[in-house]
């Protein structure tokens, strides 16, 4: 793997403090997942440290495998490290993989009162009533969860039924994650009266305050600019060639939601069949 390809993918690693530990060193072994045609396999070599001149003998990847390299860390690697650096800093880990000096470095950026700051700003943002993201889905991304429950009930599922799939308790339907939850669908309920089912979405994204950092409350990430438009009250006239439109957009996104997530899944059963080998 080049040197250029090596840093097309530390660009996807925001995070200055995992950037910190990938670029100083990974111990004698560096692992990386890519895709063949046989399969999900796993390339090891050993370094010692993650240096310009070291990168070019780490890997040999072609440039097409470079997105399966960043969905891997995206889905696993980045998780995994999150939570690492959080025992470090919170439960006072010492893990063998980190250096002495990297560590002291963390230690002293973490200590920063800038760091500080920033931690307190976040947590009271965290603790604001709106924008809140209590749910029950755990892992599993929103549009798997909606695309599971479309499933179980036969058909297209409706945003307000996904929504209250998703943020009441398993164990009781009736009982809400959080206030704010309940008073999402009540703001619904009472704002909208047999609502057309091609701009439910909108109605919904519209309800709740629109997108912000790219996701929008109960529905996760958005990417169709489309969607949170706001509306145009007053009376319009719809067509059937315009509701066939609206219907293709919606269809085409969930297509390319539903490939994206069989292929997460051919992914997830060659690393196991591999793992178990």
């Amino acid at each position: 793997m080049s040197t250029r390809s090596v840093q097309k993918l530390l660009e996807h690693v925001t995070n200055q403090e995992q950037r910190l530990c990938i670029m100083s060193t990974l111990t004698p072994s560096v692992v990386a997942l890519s895709t063949n045609t046989n399969g999900l396999h796993v390339v090891d070599h050993c370094v010692k440290h993650f240096s310009s001149e070291d990168t070019k003998k780490c890997f040999d990847i072609i440039d097409t495998e470079e997105d399966d390299i960043y969905q891997a860390w995206r889905f696993r690697a980045a998780k995994r490290l999150r939570g690492m650096l959080h025992a470090i800093r919170k439960k006072g880990a010492h893990p063998y993989w980190i250096p002495p000096e990297v560590l002291s470095e963390l230690m002293r950026r973490w200590n920063a009162d800038a760091y500080r700051q920033l931690q307190a700003r976040n947590t009271a943002a965290r603790k604001l009533t709106r924008g809140t993201s209590l749910h029950t889905a755990g892992g599993t991304t929103f549009p798997e969860a909606r695309l599971r429950l479309n499933h179980s009930l036969g058909r297209q599922s409706h945003m307000d039924e996904f929504f209250e799939h998703t943020h009441t308790r398993k164990e009781d339907r009736t009982q809400w994650v959080d206030e704010n939850s309940r008073k999402t669908k009540a703001a619904i309920e009472a704002g909208v009266i047999d609502p057309p089912p091609v701009f439910e979405e909108s109605i919904w994204i519209e309800t709740v305050g629109g997108k912000r950092r790219g996701r929008v409350y109960g529905m996760g990430e958005v990417r169709d600019s489309s969607m949170v438009q706001p509306r145009v009250d007053g009376p319009t006239t719809t067509t059937s060639t315009d509701v066939l439109d609206l219907r293709e957009r919606i269809i085409i996104p969930n297509s390319e939601v539903e490939q994206h997530v069989a292929k997460y899944r051919e992914l997830e059963d060659r690393y196991q069949r591999e793992k178990r080998e």
